[in-house]
């Protein structure tokens, strides 16, 4: 079936081309129409579903399914009325929106002027008898001609009849296809007066048409809807058998690069790691690291309190990552806070050369209970070699244990920083016995002038009362006489036993409260956190250098 093309020369969509396959084609103001006319008051005049174009192969069917007057070549078809156009026909939607017929391998189509379609009219007109195509309708009353255009021959006074238009079904005879052939009237059968000007129509009252049944119109509704299904479901088909095709190639090629870089795997799926212990001045199992492990890592200490692993993350363990741990030992941290000896730390670096820091984190805790208090910070770092500069990018970990710093830093080379940051941000790697964190302690500038037995006095007389208001007190007598020691000798001991059994004393108090909140929201029937237990709770551990107060204050017992 050869489509037709159509071109609107009016309206909106003047200048645009369609074409008319199989599928019947609707034009309109409706959102469902296939060639659709913007609903806007300038196209009122345009039914939302106005005419309906049916490709029949040999012509092309127009249906008009508007109350609103439309025009074929300047003559208007009544609705629900069909008829054939021809190539060059001029269809009027309205008074805003006209198309013409095109065909196929043809462009726009031009009207010439009259002359010279005069003179193809007299090329083309015969020299004797012609016949006519004519298409009649016959009911049992009468028989009625469908109206046509008639001319006459100047030459030999014969009238030919031609239609502009073919009716589908018209000609047909009752045996089959074959259409009705008429013998044009002879020359003496018109009157000896008769006077017709050549090349002149006779009048008509209505451009040919057929009236369209309800059940036929129904017919070709569903026609198209059939063809658009069609449609959708073939264009379904192909989006599947191409979305196979992909996933077969995909399947079938090699693992896709890794958007994020992750923790290696052995060959039974479980993870490739490694728990290392580290050799430092706190003591045997105080600090190690959990990383990933395999042939290519490699642990050495080059001094001064410095340990260096090299290994490899990702799953095809192709990223270097390199962790270090540095451990300095000194009296001078006894007498300075946490965060003043962080930042000496970062100014140090900084002055020595290529060290560029960027975002630091709030306190954080490291360890199981309440664990070891921490201060982390990112950075960029160049290290120059042999033959190159190499530039990394890690997260660098600060805490302080008695008279002890510890400095960890871990990271990966910088051209891997959008895959691996946030592996350094998710894995700390790092890990403290439970002796470091039950006897945790860090050096104060703000500790009491007394001897060392009147606080180990007061300390006892404070922990003997077992109130839980009275522990802070206790706990910074003891860290005094520790400071005051310098961090070592019987005294620091003794102040270290009662600082561990101070520790266990606000675990169990801190459970007891946990418990006592549960029970409190049970029997109220309510999801706030707000209670007795837990304003208790944030009186006793109102530091915010301790891991419960940073999570009662976000609601949360852990």
């Amino acid at each position: 079936m050869k489509p037709y093309r159509i071109r609107f020369v009016k309206g909106t969509l003047d200048g645009k081309e369609f074409q008319i396959g199989e599928t019947p084609v609707i034009i309109g103001r409706s959102r469902g129409s296939d060639i659709r006319i913007p609903d806007e008051i300038e196209f009122q005049d345009v039914s939302r579903s106005h005419v309906m174009l049916v490709n029949q192969g040999d012509a092309l069917l127009a249906v008009n399914m508007s109350s609103h007057k439309t025009l074929i070549d300047g003559h208007e078809i009544p609705p629900s009325h069909k008829a054939r156009l021809v190539r060059g026909a001029r269809i009027t939607m309205g008074e805003s929106t006209e198309f013409r017929v095109l065909e196929p391998d043809d462009g726009m189509f031009e009207l010439k002027p009259d002359e010279t379609q005069n003179e193809e009219e007299e090329e083309r007109k015969p020299s004797g008898n012609t016949q006519a195509t004519v298409c009649a309708e016959t009911s049992p009353d009468e028989t009625k001609s469908t109206p046509t255009f008639a001319t006459v021959n100047a030459r030999t006074g014969d009238l030919t009849a031609s239609m502009t238009g073919a009716l589908e079904g018209d000609c047909d005879d009752a045996a089959g296809n074959a259409p009705f052939i008429a013998e044009a009237a002879e020359p003496d059968a018109l009157p000896d007066d008769a006077h017709i000007p050549s090349n002149t129509a006779l009048p008509t009252d209505q451009f040919p048409t057929v009236i369209v049944s309800q059940e036929e119109l129904d017919k070709l509704i569903e026609d198209r809807r059939k063809a658009k299904l069609f449609k959708t479901y073939k264009r379904m088909v192909v989006f599947a058998g191409s979305f196979l095709a992909v996933a077969v190639s995909y399947l079938c090629m090699r693992p896709h690069p890794e958007t994020e870089l992750t923790w290696p795997k052995r060959a039974d799926g479980r993870f490739d790691d490694k728990q290392i212990v580290f050799n430092t001045p706190l003591g045997e199992n105080a600090v190690g690291i959990l990383c990933p492990y395999g042939d290519r890592t490699r642990v050495r200490a080059p001094g001064n309190g410095v340990t260096v692993v090299d290994t490899y993350i990702g799953r095809d363990r192709d990223v270097p990552l390199r962790l270090e741990l540095t451990c300095e030992k000194s009296p001078l941290y006894l007498t300075k806070s946490r965060n003043a000896l962080f930042d000496e730390k970062r100014r140090m670096l900084e002055e020595s050369g290529g060290w560029n820091f960027m975002a630091t984190s709030p306190v954080a805790f490291l360890g199981p209970d309440n664990g070891i208090p921490y201060r982390e910070v990112q950075y960029l770092r160049s290290e120059k070699t042999a033959t190159e500069t190499m530039q990394w990018f890690g997260h660098l970990m600060f805490a302080v244990h008695g008279d002890c710093a510890l400095t960890f830093t871990r990271e990966i080379p910088a051209v891997e920083q959008w895959r691996g940051g946030a592996f350094l941000a998710r894995e700390t790697l790092l890990m403290f016995g439970n002796q470091i964190i039950d006897g945790h302690w860090e050096g104060r500038n703000d500790f009491r002038d007394e001897p060392i037995e009147s606080m180990l006095a007061e300390a006892d007389g404070l922990l003997s009362l077992r109130s839980p208001l009275l522990w802070k007190d206790a706990e910074f007598l003891l860290q005094s006489v520790m400071i005051k020691c310098g961090g070592s000798g019987k005294n620091c001991e003794e102040a270290l036993k009662r600082l561990v059994r101070l520790r266990g004393d606000q675990r169990t108090e801190f459970n007891r409260l946990k418990a006592l909140a549960n029970k409190e929201k049970a029997f109220m029937n309510s999801q706030k956190d707000v209670s007795p237990a837990l304003e208790e709770a944030l009186r006793v551990f109102s530091s915010p250098d301790d891991k419960r107060n940073v999570l009662l204050k976000k609601g949360r017992w852990e």
